[in-house]
């Protein structure tokens, strides 16, 4: 019952007490527009997310040469084509998740796509982008695709496809509220929630016997099926 009644209280939470931006642990900002040597970062993805940063602001673009838990290598996209000697080397301090700017080569021979295009912009990267971008209104409303794309396009001078708006929008959704799968497990808890609110309510649901999968939920409230009942009662007392 104690546990029933904490996921109770955690369904009965109105919306607008639901803190969309959770405070999280705060590490020291890096500048996006440097590559320095000995620059620490918190982990490997924090890593990977300045250097798409810092390539997106540069108009540059990689691909990993060398990538393993321990260290990473990124060399410019165009290297082949264009002799480009642009590369940024990190890896991980011993005994720690710490990941440190081990060597950098920021000379380029290469230049920027006629589109304003750039892979370095992918839907993890404009995801948090947009979650910026929300923080800073009043109305937390995750924007559709094309106003993302336009708004990257206004900021970042990058012309981003509309498949990774929309996939980008997708992770801002998830991020923010949880995925569909992760939902559907929910529902039992939900519909044993609205029997206790309402007496008398029936709620069923199932579930694929072969995959676990949701299939359907149905809830009736009470009110409704004694109105039902009285009504089909009368109809046959005058018939």
């Amino acid at each position: 019952m104690d546990d029933f009644d904490d996921d109770f209280g955690q369904y009965m939470k109105g919306e607008h007490d639901v803190d969309l931006f959770p405070e999280e642990e705060v590490f020291t900002p890096v500048d996006p527009s440097k590559m320095e040597v000995k620059t620490r970062f918190a982990n490997k993805e924090a890593f990977k997310k300045h250097l798409r940063g810092y390539c997106v602001l540069n108009k540059c673009q990689y691909i990993l040469d060398r990538s393993a838990p321990s260290r990473i290598k990124a060399e410019c996209r165009f290297k082949t084509e264009h002799d480009c000697p642009w590369f940024v080397y990190a890896s991980k301090k011993e005994g720690e998740k710490t990941f440190v700017l081990r060597k950098v080569n920021l000379e380029h021979k290469c230049e920027g796509d006629p589109q304003n295009r750039n892979r370095s912009a992918d839907p993890h990267f404009v995801k948090d982008f947009v979650l910026d971008q929300m923080k800073n209104k009043p109305k937390k409303v995750v924007p559709d695709p094309y106003k993302i794309k336009e708004d990257f396009l206004a900021e970042k001078r990058v012309n981003i496809p509309y498949t990774c708006a929309w996939k980008a929008r997708n992770l801002v959704l998830q991020s923010l509220y949880g995925n569909y799968k992760e939902s559907y497990n929910e529902v039992p808890a939900f519909c044993k929630m609205f029997t206790k609110c309402n007496d008398g309510s029936v709620a069923k649901f199932t579930f694929d016997t072969v995959n676990n999968t949701f299939e359907s939920m149905t809830l009736s409230f009470e009110p409704a099926m004694r109105e039902w009942v009285s009504n089909v009662r009368n109809y046959g007392m005058q018939s």
